[in-house]
């Protein structure tokens, strides 16, 4: 890919991000829980939220647990963590990543893509973070660990996630309000309770 090409796809991906804008209608979507039973998305209304948008067959999402993990453990009294999975996965397949790697956070299955449609999430892993109010104060990647897919940084000079939560707890500008994900491809014609797709 030629560097204007390149430069002018990444403007477009960021003029479709949500970072800034009132999310509405969020609360209201319904998913399927991990329990099995269609419901809405448990949001606080009295503290900030971060969204994470995962695959269990990608290898980005997979390798990026420890990280999620560690940040829930240090904000998990401030903000809520929530795990959205894209709608082509099924229970089971979804049921076996969190047990496997341990999500101690409650996550949903977005079997009408309708979650995935309204925070404009385009691969996974993604972050959002957001007020009380559904404001999006940050989207894109959780650092920059991986800068192209399948090439890493050997360490995170930029912890995006982390930053921007620490700046909405203390009260303070959001330095940087998004990112570019790296990660897998969401396929966003799926709608079923399978998937045959690669990455």
């Amino acid at each position: 890919m030629k560097k204007g090409v390149g430069l002018v796809l990444l403007s477009v991906l960021f003029a479709l991000s949500v970072t800034g804008q009132t999310i509405t209608g969020l609360r209201e979507l319904r998913l399927t829980g991990s329990d099995g039973r269609v419901t809405t998305l448990g949001l606080a209304e009295d503290r900030p939220q971060v969204i994470l948008v995962l695959a269990p067959d990608c290898p980005i999402s997979q390798k990026y647990i420890p990280t999620i993990k560690a940040l829930h453990q240090v904000f998990k009294d401030k903000v809520d963590f929530v795990g959205i999975f894209p709608g082509y996965f099924n229970k089971e397949e979804v049921s076996a990543f969190a047990e496997e790697y341990g999500l101690s956070f409650p996550w949903y299955i977005d079997r009408e893509m309708s979650a995935v449609a309204a925070l404009k999430a385009t691969v996974t892993p993604e972050a959002f973070l957001l007020t009380p109010d559904m404001q999006c104060r940050y989207s894109g990647a959780i650092d920059n660990w991986f800068y192209e897919l399948g090439k890493y940084r050997q360490t995170v000079t930029d912890a995006y996630l982390k930053d921007a939560i620490e700046a909405v707890l203390s009260g303070t500008p959001v330095k940087t309000t998004q990112t570019q994900a790296i990660g897998c491809i969401i396929e966003q014609s799926q709608r079923s309770t399978g998937h045959s797709h690669s990455h």
